[in-house]
């Protein structure tokens, strides 16, 4: 099963003056030589997965930025490296360069107890999207309230959340255009790379960019640690987490929207969150699916996945002129033929090709891939979308009425 509770072996792991102890012993090739000694670590790991944990970790010369992920063998088994070998061979695949970083090193230590691990390639700045939600509040304090769009704080925290969750979608995309699911998308394996050197010189570049919101420019984001789901074929499950993760990572990114409102992120959408316990093994709290006939349909990660960039862009576009019109009244921003055009192509049509001005070409490029992900808009209720505050000042009814979006 799934989760991010320690094993009893990840318990006795322990990081004291950045050195990596197993039960107070230092891990190595034996006891005169120690390993990692390259490495600093730090104190507490990035995350925890099916098959093993990860350590952001500094290189004593380069001073580089890089992440070590440790395997233990499970009971029963007498030795990890196939295992291990072929998921350390999914990630090091150098056509998925943009989404992950990649894996270029790789080991076993057996003092003082067997392991196996791998060394993926240096990383700027970051924060894991852990991080990110623990610490957004600190920089976005007005996000605790209700959310206010005149708001310069509010501007700027929504602007950081779509183009974040754009970054997000466009790395898992490039993973499923390669028929790759990922299989782990748990928040400590989302690394958000900085433009800038630190934490706070990447806000107050933040800061500075109230006046871009409606502009999409996803920012870089790179996945580590994927899941085991192909190394162990079992694709089926690892495409049902992607599908509850997904579902779960939107729901954060997009939640200042939801603050002291009736309308939950749930009611944004035509698709089920099935308690089905017979999934639990799967490591899901609920499955995203349809039920039809008795019967439980589930919803694939790639549809998802093009559906909610098409939700993202939409945002994007709205909030750049809802920001824009001081008037609060609903329905009170009317589109010219281009902007309402633009909307409905976004919304419903599944190959989309003329550009967007305001959107990056990244973005763009993404577009252009949703119609070989069967993504159409479908699962998205879009009546409620635009029912909610403040999206419903713009006069889009008559871009609804057009289509028949069930």
């Amino acid at each position: 099963m799934l989760n991010n509770k320690k094993s009893v072996q990840e318990e006795r792991l322990k990081v004291k003056d950045g050195i990596l102890y197993y039960d107070g012993k230092c891990i190595g090739e034996s006891q005169e030589r120690r390993g990692f000694s390259k490495y600093y670590f730090d104190d507490e790991p990035l995350g925890r997965g099916a098959n093993g944990i990860t350590f952001s970790v500094t290189h004593k010369i380069l001073n580089v930025k890089q992440v070590i992920k440790i395997y233990f063998p499970k009971e029963g088994e007498d030795q990890i490296s196939l295992k291990a070998r072929e998921e350390a061979g999914k990630n090091a695949n150098t056509l998925l360069s943009g989404a992950i970083a990649v894996i270029f090193d790789a080991g076993e230590y057996n003092y003082p107890c067997k392991l196996w691990y791998s060394i993926m390639e240096n990383v700027p700045s970051y924060w894991t999207i852990k991080q990110w939600r623990a610490n957004r509040e600190k920089y976005f304090p007005s996000i605790k309230n209700k959310f206010d769009i005149k708001s310069e704080d509010c501007q700027i925290s929504i602007y950081a959340s779509l183009n974040l969750a754009a970054g997000f979608l466009k790395t898992v995309i490039t993973l499923y255009e390669n028929n790759i699911i990922h299989g782990d998308l748990n928040p400590g394996n989302i690394l958000w790379i900085f433009d800038t050197d630190t934490v706070d010189e990447e806000m107050r570049r933040l800061s500075l960019c109230a006046s871009r919101l409606g502009e999409l420019k996803p920012f870089c984001v790179r996945l580590i640690d994927m899941g085991a789901s192909k190394a162990n074929d079992a694709k089926q499950s690892g495409m049902i987490r992607d599908s509850w993760k997904l579902y779960e990572h939107m729901k954060s990114f997009l939640f200042p929207i939801f603050v002291d409102q009736k309308i939950k992120f749930s009611d944004w959408f035509y698709f089920e969150l099935s308690e089905a316990t017979e999934c639990q093994e799967f490591g899901v709290e609920k499955i995203i699916c349809v039920s039809k006939n008795e019967k439980i349909y589930l919803i694939s990660p790639q549809e998802l996945a093009g559906d909610f960039f098409r939700l993202i862009c939409v945002l994007t576009l709205a909030f750049g002129y809802i920001a824009n019109q001081p008037t609060e009244e609903e329905r009170s921003i009317n589109l010219n033929t281009t902007e309402g055009q633009e909307f409905y192509v976004l919304m419903f049509e599944e190959n989309i090709q003329n550009a967007i001005n305001v959107f990056s070409f990244d973005s763009m490029l993404v577009l252009h891939k949703l119609s070989k992900l069967s993504s159409c808009g479908k699962w998205i209720n879009w009546e409620n979308v635009w029912n909610s505050y403040p999206l419903n000042r713009i006069n889009i009814i008559h871009y609804l009425e057009v289509e028949s979006f069930q």
